[in-house]
């Protein structure tokens, strides 16, 4: 995580468990990690919009700063790109959630904020492997 107005800078750790939703149309992850502002439980849910042709996320966590996202993805060869709009401190701010599937089993993800002066700002960067 880089120090930014979610929090300072530092390691974070996680864990995910997902499952297919009843009638497998989406996926709930239930997760739970730590990081430079200590312990943090999330629930995400993906799903597909047949209407607007593209990929939903809505996720909340107990860290009192994302309090809610819903952003709409796209795919494109092995990259998946999400994006969102919310208010922080009054103001707009958008937001870009990358994936690059590396394999089966693993994959690099990057969030970034777009300030007022148009440029993007890393917020957190990492790497995720399936267990075992």
């Amino acid at each position: 995580m880089k120090p930014s107005p979610f929090g300072p800078g530092g390691k974070m750790t996680g864990s995910d468990r997902c499952e297919w939703f009843e009638g497998k149309f989406a996926v709930v992850c239930h997760n739970e990690g730590k990081g430079p502002m200590g312990p943090v439980k999330g629930l995400g849910i993906l799903s597909y919009s047949p209407e607007e042709k593209a990929f939903t996320y809505y996720g909340t966590d107990s860290s009192g700063m994302t309090m809610a996202t819903v952003a709409k993805g796209t795919i494109k060869g092995d990259t998946w790109t999400y994006t969102d709009e919310s208010k922080m401190g009054g103001k707009t701010i958008n937001g870009r959630y990358t994936i690059k599937v590396l394999s089966p089993a693993s994959y690099t993800f990057k969030w970034e904020m777009q300030g007022e002066g148009g440029q993007w700002m890393t917020v957190v960067e990492g790497k995720s492997t399936k267990a075992q």
